[in-house]
């Protein structure tokens, strides 16, 4: 929308995908303390995995193994965390 935007006003802009990708195998095991760091981390919500609901929990990680989030590369769950950056131009 923001592009949308920009592009009907005429403003110049340039856009910038920042490739990355996070390791977040250890989300998927039970108790594991990286893991639990990294849910925190994910949802911003500081200890995520001991006090969210099961089905909220579930619903989460089944969203970070989704193939639109995550691939798995060599047994490890590999997450898209690919960036969007807009500049505007002066």
């Amino acid at each position: 929308h923001i592009k949308t935007f920009l592009d009907t006003e005429g403003i110049p802009y340039r856009n910038y995908e920042l490739l990355s990708q996070m390791d977040i195998t250890e989300c998927f095991t039970e108790g594991d303390q990286v893991g639990e760091l990294l849910l925190d981390f994910l949802t911003e919500v500081i200890e995520f995995s001991k006090n969210a609901p099961e089905d909220l929990k579930k619903g989460v990680l089944d969203i970070l193994r989704h193939p639109d989030c995550s691939k798995e590369v060599d047994g490890r769950i590999i997450f898209n965390n690919n960036l969007g950056v807009l500049v505007v131009e002066p």
